[in-house]
């Protein structure tokens, strides 16, 4: 019988409260394949964002009464770390090491999709110009520097 699969609730960074989506997990998945299934499941980024770029966040936002942090999630602006008291996971843990229990109508994971841009060429002419220095004539060919004034002695 396969493992029984579990709910957690994300939202992706700067997406209304009405966008929260559900991800259904077995204990042993890791942080890394949850950032793919969100990748490739719920999250619209553009093609030059790869899965690896998702930066996910443990937050625990209670969405059954009106509290501070709830409040946030309407503010664009906000901080994910400094206002809503997230931390970076790991895409080496399991969602059962960082989330051990989960309570009903509860954000736990904040997605953000970094302003990565798409790199599109170097669009540039090459070109080559001579500078003349007219008024400059060096004639050092029978002066010496100090500094090499032993090679001197050691060629006679």
């Amino acid at each position: 019988m396969p493992p029984k699969k579990t709910p957690i609730y994300c939202l992706v960074h700067r997406d209304p409260e009405s966008s929260v989506f559900r991800i259904k997990y077995d204990k042993n998945t890791t942080i890394d394949e949850l950032r793919k299934v969100i990748w490739n499941e719920e999250v619209e980024v553009p093609k030059h964002v790869k899965a690896k770029d998702l930066i996910l966040y443990q937050v625990d936002i209670d969405l059954n009464t009106q509290n501070l942090k709830r409040t946030t999630l309407g503010n664009w602006d906000a901080n994910i770390v400094n206002d809503l008291g997230g931390q970076v996971l790991s895409p080496m843990d399991t969602i059962e090491e960082i989330f051990p229990v989960l309570a009903n109508k509860h954000i736990y994971v904040i997605v953000c999709v970094p302003d990565v841009a798409e790199f599109t060429g170097i669009d540039y002419q090459v070109t080559t110009r001579e500078i003349k220095f007219p008024t400059l004539n060096f004639d050092l060919e029978n002066e010496r520097i100090d500094a090499f004034r032993w090679t001197d002695a050691i060629e006679r």
